[in-house]
C-alpha cells in the first residue's frame, strides 16, 4: 500500500516522535463523590516514550475497565484482574508481549488517579513508573455538544470520521470517530484559535494534527474547514455539521444479542507456561436431550490479532463463529499469545511457536463435555492457513491419530513459501497503486535480492546494501505517486526493514513451503481465495495447493471468487486501503460455503475411519528437520518438514 494509505495507522511512527507539546488533560469538574467510575487519560514518561493512556472505570458489582494505550496497539482493550475498592483502582492490560499493572488511587477531590504503572516483559527486569491521570468526559454526553461529520480523501479511497466538540468547567474537550480503524470517542485535545477556529491534537503514535476554522458553505451550512497534518503528509478536510455519528460505516453483520448459542470465557494453559485467553460458543441442545457437538479451532492471519481478528472495525472470526454455531458447531477462538486476555511473547515468537499455541487450543477444546473429541477442525486465516496444516500433520504423525484434527479450513492460506508470497504481494499492492511495470519489475528484483540473501542466511554485511536498495526504490516510487518523504525517511526504513527482515519470525516464513505439509495430510481440506486478494493471490496460490493435494492424493475442496479480497469481503480493487472502507464483513456467499462444507464435513461418518498416512506416501519425504530454501515452481517441493517443538522460544 502507498505511504499515505496508512497516514492514520495508530502507531507508524517511532515514540520519540510523540508531539512534545501536548497539552495536559483539560482540567473538568469534579464530582459530587470521589469516586473511581468515569474515564481517565493523560501521559506516562517510559523508555520508549510518552505513552498516553485513556482508562475507563466501570463500577458495580463486577468492576470492568477499559484501556487505550495507542503506542502499546491496545484501543479499548479489556483490563484483566480489575480490583476497585473505595478510591483505590488497580487492573492490568496485557498486549504485545508486555504485561502493564496499574495500580493507584483516585484523589479526594476526584479529579485525578496516581499510582505506579509496573511494567512487565519476558527475559526483562520489571519497570516501574509512576502516574498521574487526570479525570476526563466525554463530550458527546454534555447537553451542547456539536458533531461535525466528514471524509479525508487517502489515496483513491475516502475515510469518513465524525469530530464532537463541547465544553466543561469552560474548557474545550472534543473526540473523534473513525469506524473503518474501530475508533468511537478516541479522545482530542483542543486548543482554541483566533478567528473562532480549532486546533485538535490526537495523542497517538505521530502528531497529528487536525486545525479547522468555521465557514459557511455555498448552500449556507455550517461548516468546519482546514487539514489534518501528520508528518510530512497535509490532507485537505470539510466537515459539515451533523446531528449523529459517522453515516454509511456500519458493520451490519457484526452478531446482536439474543444469541441461540452459549458463550463462555476460558483460559487455556500452554506447555510453555503462558495462557490464551478465548471464547467459547455451544450451540444449544435440542430438546434438552445431552449432545456432543463437532467443533473448530480458529487460527489468525499475521500480526498481533485478538480472538475476533479485528481489523478497521471489522471482526471477521466473530461473524463466522456466529454463523457456525447457529448451524451446530462448536467454535473455539483465542486471543494470539500477547494479545489481549493472553499472555506470552508475541514479538519472539515465530509461525511454529503460533502453531504451537493452536495445537494446546485443540487439545483443550476435545477434553471439553460439550465437545466430541472425534470431530474437531481447524479454519485458518492467511497466516493461519498456513499454520493449520503443520497443526494437523503433528497432530497425524507424533500424536495419537484418533485424536487428531478431522478437516482444515484454509481461507486464503498460502500454498507456496512465504518467500514467494510477499514477491507476488508486492507486485499485486504496486498495481492497485497504478505503478507502471517498469516500476513494479525494478521494486521486485530489488526485493527478490534482499529475501533471498535472508533465507540464504547471509550476515547482515551481505543484506544491508540489498536491503537499502530496495528501500531507496519504494520511496522513489512513493514520490513519484504524491507520497515524497523527507531525507531522513532512508535511514529510518532502512532501520526498520533490516529489523523486520533479521527477525525470527520472517526468517521461518520466508522459508516456509506449505506444499509438503498440505500432501502429508489424510483428511478433507476446503481452500477458499478471492480473485482481488492482493496479499495472498489466488492465481499462484490455489493451484500450488491443489497440487500438493494431488501429490498426495489428499481429499480438496476448492472455493474461488473473482470479486473478493482478502478478507473475502466483495472489492473493487483488492486494495488494503479498501478494507476499511466496505461495510460487508464476509461476503454472504463465501460464508454460506464455508458454514456449509464444514457441517458436512464434521457430520460425516467418513471423517471417523481415516487412518494416518504410510510416512512416505506421495513421494513427500518427512525426515525432522528445519525447512530449506524453498523450490520455485508450483509443484510439491522435497523439502522436509520440522517436528512440534519441545522447547519454547
Amino acid at each position: 500500500m502507498s505511504l499515505v494509505a496508512v497516514v492514520l495507522a495508530l502507531a507508524c511512527a517511532s515514540p520519540q516522535s510523540q508531539a512534545p507539546g501536548a497539552p495536559a488533560t483539560p482540567a473538568a469538574v469534579a464530582p459530587a463523590a470521589a469516586s473511581p467510575e468515569g474515564i481517565w487519560q493523560g501521559y506516562v514518561e517510559s523508555q520508549q516514550g510518552r505513552l498516553f493512556v485513556r482508562a475507563v472505570v466501570i463500577g458495580g458489582a463486577a468492576p470492568s475497565v477499559r484501556v487505550s494505550i495507542p503506542l502499546a496497539m491496545a484501543i479499548d482493550s479489556n483490563a484483566i484482574d480489575v480490583r476497585v475498592k473505595d478510591r483505590a483502582v488497580g487492573f492490568t492490560l496485557k498486549t504485545r508481549g508486555v504485561e502493564g499493572r496499574f495500580s493507584g488511587e483516585v484523589n479526594e477531590r476526584g479529579d485525578a488517579f496516581a499510582g505506579t504503572l509496573t511494567l512487565e516483559a519476558q527475559g526483562q527486569q520489571p519497570d516501574e513508573l509512576p502516574f498521574t491521570l487526570n479525570r476526563a468526559f466525554d463530550p458527546k454526553t454534555i447537553a451542547d455538544h456539536t458533531t461535525w461529520q466528514g471524509a479525508l480523501e487517502v489515496g483513491a479511497s475516502k475515510v469518513p470520521l465524525a469530530i464532537t466538540l463541547a465544553e466543561i468547567n469552560g474548557s474545550p474537550i472534543g473526540s473523534i470517530d473513525i469506524p473503518m480503524q474501530g475508533l468511537d470517542g478516541f479522545p482530542l485535545f483542543v486548543t482554541k484559535t483566533d478567528g473562532g477556529g480549532w486546533s485538535l491534537l490526537m495523542p497517538v503514535g505521530s502528531e497529528t494534527l487536525f486545525e479547522l476554522a468555521p465557514k459557511k458553505s455555498d448552500d449556507g451550512k455550517e461548516t468546519l474547514v482546514g487539514e489534518l497534518k501528520q508528518g510530512q503528509v497535509v490532507l485537505p478536510l470539510t466537515l459539515t455539521k451533523s446531528d449523529g455519528a459517522v453515516t454509511g460505516m456500519g458493520r451490519p453483520q457484526t452478531p446482536k444479542a439474543p444469541f441461540p448459542y452459549t458463550a463462555r470465557e476460558v483460559t487455556i494453559p500452554h506447555r510453555f507456561g503462558h495462557s490464551l485467553a478465548g471464547t467459547l460458543i455451544v450451540p444449544e441442545r435440542k430438546d434438552g436431550k445431552p449432545e456432543r457437538f463437532p467443533a473448530v479451532v480458529m487460527i489468525t492471519g499475521s500480526g498481533p490479532q485478538d480472538r475476533d481478528e479485528t481489523i478497521f472495525g471489522h471482526k471477521p472470526f466473530l461473524v463466522i463463529a456466529d454463523a457456525l454455531a447457529r448451524a451446530g458447531i462448536a467454535v473455539l477462538r483465542y486471543d494470539d499469545r500477547g494479545v489481549g486476555g493472553s499472555t506470552g511473547n508475541f514479538a519472539a515468537s515465530t509461525s511454529f511457536d503460533f502453531a504451537t499455541d493452536a495445537d494446546e487450543a485443540t487439545e483443550w477444546l476435545r477434553l471439553q463435555p460439550e465437545i466430541d473429541p472425534r470431530r474437531i477442525g481447524l479454519i485458518g486465516h492467511s497466516e493461519g492457513g498456513m499454520i493449520a496444516p503443520v497443526v494437523a500433520h503433528w497432530q497425524w504423525e507424533e500424536g495419537d491419530p484418533k485424536d487428531a484434527v478431522r478437516f482444515l479450513v484454509l481461507m486464503a492460506g498460502p500454498g507456496v513459501s512465504g518467500r514467494e508470497v510477499l514477491i507476488q504481494q508486492m507486485g499485486r499492492l504496486l498495481q492497485v497503486e497504478n505503478g507502471t511495470k517498469e516500476e513494479i519489475d525494478t521494486i521486485l528484483a530489488r526485493q527478490t535480492a534482499a529475501l533471498d540473501a535472508v533465507v540464504a542466511r547471509r550476515p547482515a554485511s551481505e543484506l544491508e546494501p540489498l536491503v537499502r536498495a530496495m528501500v531507496e526504490e519504494q520511496l522513489k516510487f512513493a514520490a513519484a505517486h504524491g507520497s515524497p518523504q523527507p531525507p531522513e525517511a532512508a535511514d529510518a526504513a532502512m532501520k526498520q526493514g533490516m529489523q523486520q527482515l533479521t527477525g525470527g519470525w520472517m526468517v521461518e516464513f520466508l522459508a516456509h513451503d506449505p506444499r509438503p505439509w498440505i500432501a502429508s495430510l489424510p483428511i478433507p481440506i476446503l481452500a477458499m481465495n478471492g480473485d482481488l486478494d492482493v496479499q495472498v493471490d489466488a492465481t499462484q496460490n490455489l493451484p500450488a495447493i491443489e497440487a500438493a493435494a494431488k501429490a498426495g492424493n489428499v481429499p480438496l475442496t476448492v472455493k474461488r471468487y473473482p470479486t473478493l479480497n482478502h478478507l473475502f469481503q466483495p472489492a473493487k480493487t483488492g486494495g488494503v486501503d479498501e478494507y476499511g472502507t466496505i461495510e460487508t464483513t464476509i461476503d454472504p456467499k463465501a460464508l454460506a460455503d464455508l458454514v456449509d462444507w464444514v457441517v458436512t464435513t464434521a457430520n460425516d461418518p467418513a471423517i471417523l475411519a481415516i487412518k494416518p498416512k504410510a510416512r512416505a506416501e506421495g513421494g513427500v519425504p518427512l525426515e525432522d528437520k528445519k525447512p530449506v530454501a524453498p523450490a520455485a515452481n508450483n509443484a510439491a517441493s522435497p523439502v522436509t518438514l520440522t517436528p512440534s517443538p519441545s522447547q519454547p522460544k
